[in-house]
């Protein structure tokens, strides 16, 4: 008699995406989530983590503003899911950063 057991494995596989926006100079988060702004390199938006997370933000430029929100506010956030914000400079590019929902908002510079 032969036995053969099959392990399954639930695991997330995490996922990129960049978006374009416009130029903006002010970050208003509407969503509570991991937000990494980095100074140093060519204007960009990067969401990584689940594709659902991916899916369910919304990143969009009103004005001179860059909305982040969660389309579906029960979405469940893990320590993956992150957006990356990059900026060639913050003191021209970034004055303002408001958080209405209790972000986790981190700020780095790159060296060249």
């Amino acid at each position: 008699m032969s036995l053969t057991l099959c392990f399954l494995s639930t695991s997330v596989f995490a996922d990129e995406q960049t978006r374009n926006v416009s130029s903006f100079n002010t970050i208003n988060t509407q969503s509570a989530c991991k937000i990494i702004v980095e100074v140093g390199k060519a204007q960009s938006i990067t969401l990584k983590g689940d594709t659902q997370f991916i899916e369910k933000f919304s990143t969009v430029v009103a004005g001179n503003e860059l909305v982040i929100s969660d389309k579906n506010k029960r979405l469940k956030i893990t320590d993956a899911d992150q957006i990356i914000i990059t900026v060639p400079e913050l003191k021209n590019s970034i004055s303002k950063v408001r958080d209405q929902r209790n972000s986790t908002i981190s700020i780095a510079t790159i060296l060249n």
